[in-house]
């Protein structure tokens, strides 16, 4: 038998390799005191699955499946409130800056070690707000 590199220390009261296997089957077959009974395999036990729709049945809800989309029945894109163009987009990102941290961002593009990109960024948010 090999050495153990992991420094664990075995323990002297696990069964043997491959007796776990046996004592799993042996306590599924029969219960033990204070459970309530063996199940099957497969068998009863487990998540609730009354509720669960089945993929052929009729939804459930009223809103089609292409709801939010830009394709077929139920409302468009525009309903789930995002931004639909890259400006939208920028000014939204730029309204959710704290205004402690678009002044501090002001006052770091002022600084003469400012780089020109930095200083075109900073601009570019402060507009958009």
């Amino acid at each position: 038998m090999s050495a153990r590199t992991d420094g664990g220390v075995m323990n002297p009261d696990a069964p043997a390799y491959g007796d776990n296997l046996e004592l799993q089957n042996l306590t599924t077959q029969a219960p033990l005191a204070g459970t309530s009974g063996a199940t099957a395999p497969g068998g009863s036990g487990g998540a609730d699955l009354s509720q669960v729709v089945g993929l052929g049945a009729p939804s459930q809800d009223q809103l089609p499946v292409t709801a939010g989309a830009a394709a077929g029945p139920g409302p468009g894109p525009e309903v789930l409130g995002l931004p639909m163009d890259q400006t939208q987009e920028r000014r939204a990102d730029a309204r959710s800056l704290s205004p402690g941290l678009l002044n501090a961002l002001a006052a770091e593009a002022s600084r003469s070690d400012a780089t020109p990109s930095f200083k075109r960024r900073v601009r570019e948010i402060l507009s958009s707000v």
